[in-house]
């Protein structure tokens, strides 16, 4: 977990420093996951923007770039969110867009006239796909963890 408090105010911490951490999150898992050939910028802001999450992407596949919003909210570890475990989801988000954008339009294409069936159909995949995101993200950050830890053992 992140901790950027200064001991005079329990509730702050010190931008900078969760940027700095937040970038290099990005650095590290952007080199992990293949993505090194994409610009991709990070931003802290109020949960408000990203509808109460922790984090949120926005990329754009032509031209490879992206941008992984962060959460005030995960910065402050009183909220219980994993720094890391964030900017991985989100990466992962970027990782798999082709395949995302590809199987939606697929389904949707399939019933365009019945929209029930078309909202149902995003709803279930999208619900699927964040689901997956989610415990590929965990998966991959414990693995690189025990990565490291065994690393510094044998040394």
């Amino acid at each position: 977990m992140s901790s950027f408090k200064r001991s005079g105010n329990p509730s702050y911490y010190e931008p900078s420093e969760a940027m700095e951490e937040v970038r290099g999150f990005i650095e590290k898992w952007q080199n992990i996951l293949g993505l090194s050939e994409w610009e991709i910028s990070a931003e802290i802001v109020h949960s408000s923007k990203i509808h109460g999450g922790m984090g949120h992407s926005s990329w754009n596949t032509m031209s490879e770039k992206a941008i992984i919003e962060i959460s005030f909210d995960c910065v402050d570890e009183h909220h219980g969110c994993e720094l890391e475990e964030t900017v991985v989801h989100e990466l992962l988000h970027v990782f798999f867009n082709r395949s995302y954008d590809l199987l939606v339009s697929r389904i949707l294409a399939k019933n365009p006239e019945e929209s029930i069936f078309e909202d149902l159909c995003a709803q279930f995949v999208e619900k699927a796909y964040e689901n997956d995101i989610e415990r590929l993200a965990k998966t991959f950050v414990t693995l690189q963890r025990v990565i490291e830890l065994m690393a510094e053992r044998s040394v």
